[in-house]
């Protein structure tokens, strides 16, 4: 019996090195894009105590992901904008010689980030089998000035847009 499994279309950019430095645009939903993380009155967003974790978990990825240069982060109901520049440094040795770190993906990252949030909430809500997140992410590679500036708009004025698309329903 010949099985056919439906094909993940594949998102990632062709022949691109994840590892390599660069500004990256990255959205991440919740699974069933169930609104988790808050609410949007009057054009804010208002966290609740999941999307607190949340916000508290990226700013954790940042402190121990020196690789990591945040420019971005909106934490909406129900997913997570950021824009963040990976940046592999080499380090000194005590000889004074360079020596490579070992290079960490941006997939990896996210991947931690998003198990970090999926343990604290589900610690919060005892729910040990909750699922946060839907499987994978999108990511955008920002090329230029004029695009890192429309993206950044873009993130500011989601809350705004978020409002008037739940009106309109």
């Amino acid at each position: 019996m010949d099985c056919q499994f439906p094909q993940r279309k594949h998102i990632r950019l062709k022949g691109f090195n994840y590892h390599s430095d660069g500004a990256y645009y990255i959205t991440i939903c919740t699974h069933e894009r169930q609104c988790l993380f808050g609410s949007v009155i009057g054009g804010k967003i208002l966290l609740n105590p999941l999307g607190i974790i949340t916000q508290e978990e990226w700013r954790n990825t940042l402190k121990c992901r020196t690789v990591l240069c945040p420019d971005g982060f909106i934490v909406m109901p129900n997913h997570v904008h950021l824009i963040v520049f990976l940046q592999q440094m080499s380090i000194s040795t005590t000889h004074g010689q360079n020596e490579s770190q070992k290079l960490v993906s941006l997939g990896s990252i996210i991947g931690q980030f998003k198990r970090q949030v999926s343990f604290r909430v589900r610690h919060y809500l005892e729910k040990s089998d909750f699922l946060v997140w839907q499987r994978g992410y999108y990511e955008h590679i920002i090329r230029s000035d004029r695009e890192l500036t429309r993206i950044r708009r873009y993130m500011q004025e989601n809350p705004l847009r978020w409002e008037i698309k739940q009106r309109a329903r």
